[in-house]
């Protein structure tokens, strides 16, 4: 139960040194006893304003990250209270120098303390295509290589700059966003010193990117149940949540999602089909939503795309097909349609709105083919 003892209980063995206690104004925090408490240690007392929740937004973020990277994953039963206590200083001290925006400078310090750079350029985004625009600035004699930092949806934007103008500058991504399929695929590293002697090993690599229509795409464009789930969520509830608020939203829509019917006519440079479905894909990589190995067969140097179509089926056998995915069976399954292609087209019964690497498309037909080694990017 919480109550003032609990909350002095849990404060008498701290040691004080002039700190600021923040809280929100529950009765135990507004207390004579615990204000009291504050006052005896030295200490001021932080509140939020009353009905002002974001007052608090920075430290309730903090613990949303702090229990979904670190409490939701230890084992309190063989934990020792010391070895719960070092577990928490270590996620602190990543937390503070170790994640993606507090590690920038740490970089950007180490190219040129190590030689890999004499010069370094920064350009912050603000807004959707700001990334874009910028890199459409570019010149191939601009710079040596290029560092783009973000989740999927900021590399889509620097990728698709720099195909649009032919640009061949070696590009290294750190990933920072929710997801990261594409960098996830290529195992890019995210810690300071493996992306550091990443830059400096220097191994750069002729990646495929897709076309569709008159835009590009790293990693998939998808169509059908749950593929507009990605642009439905904000960028705080993903900056909150993490992939937990992908999760819930397509928990928050299973009825819907699990109703969704697409008649398909597939047309590729060998064949051509029909098919009603809940979900179809064409992937670069593997990797989709977090899920690793979706289509199996994927490489981002073969030059070609992997169509994958989830059949019209049942809610009992998507668990069904979902149990054959988490054994590696699901590509033999009577659900799935699975081919290779490099030039495929797709018309639909319904005007959906489908993803491209995590942003809406536009419309029906769509028309997807594969730009052989386009891009070089530098992989470990």
């Amino acid at each position: 139960m919480n109550n003032v003892q609990l909350v002095l209980d849990s404060f008498k063995d701290i040691k004080f040194d002039n700190n600021i206690i923040h809280s929100d104004h529950g009765s135990q925090y507004s207390s004579i006893e615990f204000t009291n408490m504050i006052k005896e240690n030295g200490c001021q007392q932080s509140m939020s304003r009353i009905a002002n929740a974001l007052d608090n937004r920075c430290v309730e973020f903090s613990f949303s990250i702090f229990k979904t990277e670190l409490i939701a994953k230890l084992d309190f039963e063989k934990l020792t209270f010391k070895e719960l206590k070092q577990e928490i200083e270590k996620w602190i001290n990543y937390y503070n120098f170790e994640r993606i925006q507090k590690k920038l400078d740490s970089i950007i310090g180490q190219i040129i303390l190590q030689n890999i750079a004499n010069h370094v350029d920064v350009f912050y985004t603000q807004k959707k295509n700001d990334a874009f625009y910028k890199c459409l600035e570019l010149h191939n004699d601009d710079y040596d290589f290029l560092v783009g930092v973000g989740g999927d949806g900021t590399i889509n934007e620097i990728i698709s700059a720099l195909v649009t103008h032919d640009i061949s500058i070696p590009l290294a991504i750190l990933p920072g966003g929710t997801v990261n399929d594409f960098a996830n695929h290529l195992h890019l590293p995210t810690s300071t010193d493996k992306f550091i002697k990443l830059l400096k090993q220097m191994n750069v690599i002729q990646v495929d990117v897709g076309q569709v229509n008159d835009r590009y795409f790293a990693n998939v464009i998808a169509g059908g149940m749950f593929s507009d789930i990605s642009f439905q969520v904000s960028k705080s509830e993903k900056e909150k949540f993490g992939p937990l608020a992908y999760y819930v939203t397509g928990i928050r829509q299973l009825p819907a999602q699990l109703s969704t019917n697409l008649h398909l006519h597939i047309k590729t440079e060998t064949t051509e089909f029909e098919e009603d479905a809940r979900l179809f894909m064409i992937t670069n990589t593997s990797q989709v939503g977090g899920f690793k190995d979706i289509t199996p067969h994927a490489n981002i140097q073969d030059g070609q795309l992997d169509l994958l179509i989830i059949r019209k089926c049942s809610p009992t056998d998507m668990l069904s097909l979902f149990k054959d995915y988490t054994q590696n069976q699901h590509e033999a399954s009577r659900f799935v349609h699975y081919i290779q292609a490099k030039d495929i087209t797709i018309e639909c019964d319904k005007n959906i709105v489908y993803d491209i690497d995590g942003e809406e498309g536009t419309h029906f037909p769509i028309h997807v083919t594969v730009k052989k080694k386009a891009l070089q990017v530098i992989v470990p």
